[in-house]
């Protein structure tokens, strides 16, 4: 219920807000936050670096897969890079 709660609050205008709720859903640990988020990290609307890394820090860690999505490949947040394991994409630490 929380990570239904927070994920349209992924797209406030306020960057706070969005904070708020990306600590929500992954405080959840669940497997339930990973599209919500995903849509937040490959959203071109989404210009917060921190916003993005944080993100993007979640994915690494809790080892969920990413889409292939053009834009998304263009536009991986810094330090981070896409990484082909088990016929899935992965974000991994840039080297």
């Amino acid at each position: 219920r929380v990570v239904a709660a927070a994920a349209p609050c992924l797209a406030d205008l306020e960057e706070g807000v969005r904070r708020a709720a990306i600590e929500a859903i992954a405080a959840q640990g669940s497997e339930d936050g990973r599209d919500p988020l995903w849509l937040a990290l490959k959203s071109p609307r989404e210009e917060s670096t921190r916003i993005r890394g944080r993100i993007a820090e979640l994915f690494q860690q809790l080892h969920w897969p990413v889409e292939d999505d053009p834009w998304f490949a263009g536009h991986v947040p810094g330090g981070y890079a896409i990484a082909s394991a088990e016929s899935a994409k992965f974000l991994v630490a840039a080297r």
